[in-house]
């Protein structure tokens, strides 16, 4: 079998457990042994479904734990387990699985995959033994620990506990994923990330941080109170990815992202930030929500790197950027800063004054690419506050504008600004303007281009190019 094949390097184990009783104990040592003993295997994947009304048993991992002891091959693991059932899980089922991380010398790459799909809380102290494993393992580059909550029920207080002190001493992991995702009617409480953001602050290997967060009911200010004081001590960390989507109709409290301003303003090491937000909801935007984010940006002195992705369903009419404005007039650091805007309603207001004023008075920023893919009329005033600052600006000099629009309706005065700003600047070299129209009458667009463009006095050096949706470009 497996601890005689020297020729077998991918193994994927999956089963579904249909019945009302509990896992033997006895299923793994198979498994185990032959891991210990085979020196050809680098890839595991086991998966296991059970759909029954028992508990899971805390031995169930023992033989795998055994294998990864002793073997010396294995560089990728993955481990999936989902539960359909109204009952709890132990709260020791990876302490096999711990164990084995502990004493392996050869995995670098672990991805952990938990579904719930009750209605029972999840026992807190589940993630000790990866704590415990973390903690003494020195050969881990890369996790992924990945939770879906399909149920009624929160996550509880201090829901990862033992990853804290396992974050804190290891000294191998360089790259950290920790998605969570709640399709449930409860509420997130606001301290589930303080064992993420102790293990962050004491941590002095990791350099890049994937955190995501869905869920479907309201969120606290406070949530991200544990990534924010992590933030703030770690001395590693050059990029990090935050993506958050709001599945309801519910309230998003208007200041959840001051903690992790605080971080950033504290943070010497983060070079890159990757913001993404999406509101699968039809309630607006509030106009303070970039409260923390400003603060933190014109404090902060390593930031190079900002790109923020905004997929909304409602109407952006209030100045949302305004707190963007002081961050990127006090920035000093910053040369990249990318915007995406995913409207499926109104772009009308003047939501774009703040951003204006903080390009109007920026002086670190040579790159800057922005992205409107909008599902309705680009018209109205919401242009006015970001032509201002682009003629104003004195470092930038490459200009990206992407516009993808499925209606064909664009105000003259839409084309009439931004001809200005670009042709006021004297800084800018490298300009891309691409308009991809979907409306079916491309052919209009394109005399509407031609004419404003006409006349625009450019720098002889910046290249305009404007394309169509199946359309040859427009010089």
């Amino acid at each position: 079998g497996l601890a005689k094949n020297t020729s077998l390097t991918t193994l994927h184990v999956s089963l579904t457990f249909n019945n009302n009783s509990d896992l033997s104990e006895d299923w793994a040592p198979g498994l185990g042994d032959g891991l210990a003993k085979n020196t050809s295997l680098t890839t595991l994947h086991v998966s296991l479904t059970f759909n029954n009304n028992s508990d899971l048993s805390e031995y169930w991992m023992r033989g795998l734990g055994y294998g990864l002891t002793k073997n010396t091959s294995l560089t990728t693991l993955h481990v999936s387990l989902t539960l359909d059932n109204k009952s709890r899980l132990s709260e020791y089922w990876m302490r096999g699985l711990g164990y084995g991380l502990a004493k392996n010398t050869s995995l670098t790459t672990l991805h952990v995959s938990l579904t719930l799909n009750n209605d029972s809380d999840p026992i807190e102290d589940w993630t000790r033994s990866l704590g415990y494993g973390l903690a003494k393992n020195t050969s881990l580059t890369t996790l992924h620990l990945s939770l879906t909550f399909n149920n009624n029920s929160g996550l509880i207080q201090d829901g990862m506990p033992g990853l804290d002190d396992g974050l804190a001493k290891n000294t191998s992991l360089t790259t950290l994923h920790v998605s969570v995702t709640f399709n449930n009617n409860s509420d997130l409480d606001e301290d589930w990330m303080p064992d993420l953001g102790y293990g962050l602050a004491k941590n002095t290997s990791l350099t890049t941080l994937h955190v995501s967060l869905t869920l479907n009911s309201g969120l606290s200010e406070f949530w991200m109170r544990g990534l924010g004081d992590g933030l703030a001590q770690n001395t590693s960390l050059t990029t990090l990815h935050v993506s958050l989507t709001f599945n309801n109709n519910n309230g998003l409290s208007e200041y959840w992202m001051d903690d992790l301003g605080d971080g950033l303003e504290k943070n010497t090491s983060l070079t890159t930030l990757h913001v993404s937000l999406t509101f699968n909801n039809y309630s607006d935007l509030s106009k303070n929500w970039t409260r923390g984010l400003g603060d933190g940006l014109a404090k902060n002195t390593s930031l190079t790197t900002l790109s923020l992705t905004v997929n909304n369903y409602s109407c952006l009419i209030e100045n949302w950027t305004h707190y963007l404005s002081d961050g990127l007039a006090q920035n000093t650091s910053l040369t990249g800063l990318s915007l995406t805007i995913n409207n499926y309603s109104d772009l009308s207001g003047d939501w774009t004054r703040g951003l204006g004023d903080g390009l109007s008075k920026n002086m670190s920023l040579t790159t800057l690419s922005l992205t409107f893919n909008n599902y309705c009329y680009l018209s109205g005033v919401w242009i006015r506050g970001l032509c201002d600052g682009l003629a104003k600006n004195t470092s930038l000099r490459v200009v990206n504008i992407t516009v993808n629009s499925t209606y064909l309706k664009v105000s003259e005065e839409w084309f009439n600004c931004i001809c200005n700003s670009l042709a006021e600047s004297n800084t800018i070299t490298a300009l891309s303007f691409t308009f991809n129209d979907h409306s079916g009458t491309s052919e209009v667009l394109e005399h509407e281009l031609r004419k404003h463009f006409a006349d625009c006095k450019l720098s002889p050096s910046v290249n305009l190019t404007v394309s169509l949706y199946g359309e040859a470009a427009v010089s």
